[in-house]
């Protein structure tokens, strides 16, 4: 018998593995599935963010990411890693905002993550 944390753990590294393999929508559906059990994963937020990002669902990535940025710090559980998936955040959705000829806000979120991180040369 599984417990909620091992199921969690089961399908979030079942995500990232078909992640890894190219399998996209896959990944978003097991990202979602930990997002159902688990809905304050900000770590599963910012890999179906990803995903949606390379499967090409701009709508959706900037909607994880808007997530993150907007909720993380509520939450103090998640204060250690909160700089690293805000950086991750406003980077994801500035492309995905310029995918979409948004080139304002795209820039607006390159801005914030580059006062995040001035002397990261990515």
């Amino acid at each position: 018998v599984f417990t909620i944390k091992q199921k969690v753990l089961e399908l979030k590294e079942k995500a990232d593995m078909l992640y890894k393999e190219g399998k996209y929508e896959d990944a978003i559906n097991y990202y979602t599935q930990v997002l159902s059990i688990e809905p304050d994963n900000f770590v599963c937020y910012a890999n179906r963010a990803c995903c949606y990002l390379t499967a090409l669902k701009a709508g959706s990535c900037i909607n994880d990411c808007t997530h993150i940025i907007q909720n993380i710090h509520q939450h103090e559980s998640w204060k250690k890693h909160a700089g690293r998936l805000m950086l991750k955040s406003y980077l994801r959705r500035g492309a995905a905002l310029y995918s979409l000829g948004d080139y304002k806000l795209a820039y607006e979120d390159y801005e914030s993550a580059t006062r995040m991180a001035p002397n990261d040369q990515d």
